[in-house]
């Protein structure tokens, strides 16, 4: 079996500075469940979690530290406010 070489393009990562990144891409559509204390939501992927958005579930993580790349902290989301079609607290 061919050695992989885990390193993507880019920066390295924003905790450790490692280079070694995992791709995920994952198609789940309208079967996406959410859980955030006190709220629950299923349906497509809420674009504002970092993790991609619609039908995907789309992010890049580093192998040395488990960190997924992109912009974090994240502001409150639309399932944590209770707002734009996604439930209310429970």
């Amino acid at each position: 079996m061919a050695k992989r070489d885990y390193r993507l393009p880019g920066e390295p990562c924003q905790q450790c500075g490692g280079s070694r990144f995992a791709r995920v891409l994952a198609r789940c559509s309208d079967m996406c469940s959410i859980d955030i204390p006190g709220r629950t939501y299923h349906g497509y992927v809420p674009d504002d979690l970092g993790i991609g958005g619609g039908d995907d579930v789309n992010f890049d993580y580093c192998l040395d530290c488990g960190r997924i790349r992109g912009n974090f902290p994240r502001p409150p989301t639309r399932i944590e406010q209770g707002i734009d079609g996604h439930p209310r607290p429970r």
